[in-house]
């Protein structure tokens, strides 16, 4: 039976090798679920080890702020959502929800019918 991934999109199936195990995982695409199991990585005071596999990271108030982000984090907001720039947190959580909703079948149509980026993959569509 597979692992039921929320952050994953829907309807997505994929295996995970690990150690000499492999695990089977489905995505849900539920964003809500997705958000709450990653906040403690991403929350935390000023001059946390806590999270992140204790690498620092400075607090941030995310519906106020100035967000920056680095490589593929960036690539995939820009190649796969088309919003490069100056980030908006409305506006990404909006098309990240929009688009995590979507099926797996539905992303993959749009891909090779080329309506991402031409930098972008599969692995940046998961």
């Amino acid at each position: 039976m597979p692992f039921l991934d929320p952050c994953l999109p829907v309807g997505l199936e994929d295996t995970v090798v690990r150690d000499g195990k492999t695990l089977y995982v489905r995505g849900r695409g539920d964003w809500q679920t997705c958000a709450k199991l990653l906040q403690p990585l991403l929350a935390g005071s000023n001059g946390s080890y806590t999270s992140l596999v204790e690498t620092y990271k400075a607090p941030i108030d995310f519906s106020n702020s100035e967000f920056y982000g680095f490589s593929e984090f960036f690539y995939c907001t820009e190649d796969v959502l088309r919003l490069g720039g100056q980030y908006s947190a409305p506006t990404f959580t909006s098309a990240a929800q929009e688009y995590c909703s979507q099926r797996w079948e539905v992303l993959m149509q749009r891909f090779r019918g080329g309506l991402y980026s031409a930098h972008a993959d599969q692995h940046r569509l998961k």
